[in-house]
């Protein structure tokens, strides 16, 4: 058995799991943590060019302290630490050289997802917590940069867009407004949600074949799965339970419009089937995330 530590460089949270593993089997996860780091709304900011010095300070930060965590702690050797950059590292001009800096000054062995990779390590995510029969399911893995749908005979549909690209598309597209990476976007209207799922499902549609969706989504439950920031579990809290459907969602949403962040957060608290110790990490991107749901 070995101490394994798992960085995932995303693209607006950083992540890291300890674990003790058999093979390719964890035995026990001892320490996992996120941080947020808004890489792509930072490169967004830029006009999609490149992810600006003071976020990727931020970043280099945030892991420095993982990998201090990994040695000190748990005594994981930097040859047992490895991870992934995933959407933003693809889009962003400096994202690879940055990856690049990442080894050369911490070692930890690093490597840049396709989103093809993860779409796969997402559905054999989703299959992990299933635990039914694989061939019954679609996953959905949602991040702040890209979205991906998946099957068990590896068919994939690669979304153009994630949590953060929808906040940008509403205030710069939508408000006509200057985005800040950081910044709520709270209160937003009901023809704000309208206008914002009209655009995210007209860039999807660009991609599907006759603007139909996938045949092989036919009849498969969709497992979706995230930490504490992610759209699913915003989804949850607001349906007030982890399994829900579309025009729930829509209802439950009319709770949240016109509202600014203390607001939205009490109507989340009022509703969680998962009660938190702190306020939801990013209620300033609630309702974004909502609409990007319901888009899909």
């Amino acid at each position: 058995m070995f101490r394994r530590a798992a960085f995932d460089i995303g693209s607006n949270q950083h992540k890291l799991v300890i674990a003790d593993v058999d093979g390719n089997r964890v035995k026990r996860i001892l320490f996992s943590m996120q941080e947020q780091v808004l890489l792509q709304q930072g490169f967004l900011s830029s006009g999609g060019d490149s992810i600006p010095l003071q976020t990727l300070d931020r970043s280099m930060d945030v892991l420095r302290r993982f990998k201090g965590i990994c040695s000190s702690e748990f005594s994981v050797p930097v040859e047992c630490m490895s991870g992934i950059g995933t959407a933003v590292f693809r889009k962003a001009r400096n994202g690879a050289e940055y990856l690049n800096q990442v080894r050369r000054e911490l070692g930890i062995r690093l490597s840049l997802a396709s989103q093809d990779e993860e779409a796969r390590i997402g559905f054999l995510t989703a299959v992990a917590l299933h635990g039914g029969d694989s061939d019954t399911i679609a996953s959905w893995d949602a991040g702040g940069g890209s979205f991906q749908l998946a099957d068990s005979n590896m068919n994939y549909f690669l979304g153009p867009c994630g949590d953060s690209d929808v906040c940008e598309t509403l205030v710069s597209r939508i408000r006509r407004a200057r985005f800040e990476p950081g910044s709520s976007v709270n209160p937003v209207s009901l023809d704000e949600v309208n206008a914002v799922i009209e655009d995210i499902r007209a860039r999807i549609s660009q991609q599907l074949t006759l603007g139909k969706p996938p045949q092989w989504l036919a009849n498969k439950q969709v497992v979706s799965f995230g930490f504490l920031t992610s759209a699913f579990r915003i989804c949850t809290d607001v349906a007030g339970n982890p399994r829900f459907e579309p025009a729930q969602l829509r209802r439950e949403l009319q709770r949240l419009v016109g509202k600014n962040d203390e607001q939205i957060q009490s109507e989340l608290n009022a509703t969680s089937p998962h009660p938190r110790q702190d306020p939801y990490p990013e209620v300033g991107m609630a309702l974004p995330k909502i609409a990007l749901m319901l888009s899909v």
